[in-house]
């Protein structure tokens, strides 16, 4: 049976050339690392496939202080979770572009760390990150928690991707069938659907949308929810790069019962994220630094 399993190669994480299993320093490059990558062997003669392999496999599984380290040589364009907000600042002191509505920071429930981002409003309330004009695919994933849904029955619209010149390339929404919350979904060739998956409430879950093969016609947009493909929306239009990446209720139709929603550990990238790694910390070293996670 051993012989079935798959051979692993050890690459360094800047340079990406072989690397001894247990190492913390590349004989190549010289670059210190807490630990080196263990990739498939072909993965090595293509980078988007090593750097999404990378996001879903490795990042899952590393500690935060390994993450980081990662994080400089695969495609993580931004990263916030309202730490350093001061429990007051929703664009967390600059991190985000900009606010819309009445979103706030709260420290009551937290996916991660101290603070996080509330929305209990009817209307829009969201922030929006501008990422640039240089990326032509991008991922967006959150955490959330809805602790309180509204009485209206049509769409919340949550997580959004728009491109350079502000057309809407993917939205996921929370939508209200008959009391049950579902997952919705639309992209820029695709109209509005339900998907049928239901949220559970008073629980963290995470999804993530994502906008892949920059295209006049062959582009496909994504939905997942707690690492599962929900929709997968295929020969979508999506000629232009995308910039703008919003959380939140972005927007709403009016309700008598304002929804209440929590928001936290948020991430773009240039292919798949997934969950946030659950290793236990620990410590390594090679003689010479000592890393501790």
């Amino acid at each position: 049976m051993s012989r079935l399993l798959p051979v692993w190669t050890y690459i360094c994480p800047k340079c990406r050339k072989e690397v001894k299993a247990n190492s913390h320093k590349c004989p190549h490059c010289g670059e210190k690392y807490p630990l080196a990558v263990r990739v498939p062997p072909s993965f090595l003669k293509d980078p988007k496939k090593l750097e999404a392999y990378v996001h879903k496999h490795v990042f899952p599984r590393i500690s935060k202080f390994e993450r980081a380290y990662l994080e400089q040589f695969f495609t993580i364009i931004f990263i916030d979770g309202w730490e350093n907000s001061g429990g007051t600042s929703v664009t967390d002191n600059g991190a985000w572009t900009n606010a819309d509505g009445s979103p706030t920071v709260t420290g009551a429930v937290v996916h991660s760390g101290k603070w996080a981002m509330q929305t209990n409003a009817v209307v829009e309330a969201d922030v929006r990150k501008d990422i640039g004009s240089t990326h032509p695919n991008v991922n967006f994933r959150t955490y959330f928690y809805v602790a309180t849904i509204s009485d209206n029955f049509s769409d919340f619209n949550v997580l959004a991707l728009f491109d350079t010149s502000v057309n809407l390339y993917a939205t996921a929404a929370f939508y209200n069938v008959n009391g049950s919350l579902h997952w919705a979904f639309t992209s820029i060739s695709t109209a509005f659907a339900d998907t049928g998956v239901a949220i559970s409430l008073n629980i963290w879950h995470y999804a993530e949308i994502s906008c892949q093969g920059h295209s006049a016609s062959n582009g496909v947009a994504t939905l997942y929810f707690d690492g599962n493909q929900i929709k997968k929306n295929i020969n979508q239009a999506m000629p232009n790069n995308i910039e703008w990446g919003y959380v939140g209720i972005v927007s709403a139709a009016a309700a008598t019962i304002k929804p209440l929603y929590y928001w936290d550990d948020c991430e773009i990238a240039d292919t798949y994220i997934g969950a946030l790694p659950t290793t236990p910390i620990q410590t390594y070293g090679d003689g010479l630094t000592s890393y501790t996670c």
